[in-house]
């Protein structure tokens, strides 16, 4: 697992720092570390363990149809599968999270991810995030950072907390 990860945003936004405006282009988030992140890992890790359980019940019946694949059929789909980007595999992660999600939970979802991005991102290499920054992200950025976050660090957090 990384510790950290850098996203370059695709729509730079303009923020506040000490009087001036500057322009923020690339955010850094860095790996959760101490029990303040503990609630609001254990919210998206519960939010992404029902979708993946949704996404599962809605695929059983596409795995037989798999099934019948030949094996290079099957090896030709698991290279492209091996051979998706990072921001690929981001939105791929979001999209799966974002199907298991009831209307309501989504605003749950971005209140989440402002309050530990605001906890462990810098804007710039040198600038906090602060929470009231993520409305200020383009769509696509935002589900960027969701979808790398999930990715980099949701996996670990129930294993963390046993730990912390």
């Amino acid at each position: 697992m990384k510790k950290t990860f850098k996203h370059d945003l695709l729509e730079a936004f303009q923020y506040s720092k000490g009087g001036n405006f500057s322009q923020a282009t690339v955010i850094e988030v860095t790996a959760p570390k101490n029990p303040d992140f503990y609630e609001g890992l254990q919210f998206l890790d519960s939010l992404y363990n029902r979708a993946e359980l949704k996404t599962l019940k809605n695929i059983a019946g596409i795995v037989k149809d798999l099934e019948k694949l030949t094996e290079e059929q099957k090896d030709k789909a698991k290279e492209q599968d091996n051979a998706l980007t990072e921001d690929e595999q981001a939105i791929n992660s979001y999209n799966q999270l974002l199907s298991g999600l009831e209307q309501n939970e989504i605003k749950q979802l971005n209140v989440c991810i402002a309050e530990l991005l605001a906890k462990s991102a810098v804007i710039n290499g040198e600038d906090k995030f602060e929470a009231v920054m993520f409305n200020e992200l383009s769509i696509e950025d935002r589900r960027l950072l969701i979808g790398k976050y999930l990715q980099n660090f949701t996996s670990t957090a129930q294993r963390n907390s046993k730990n912390g």
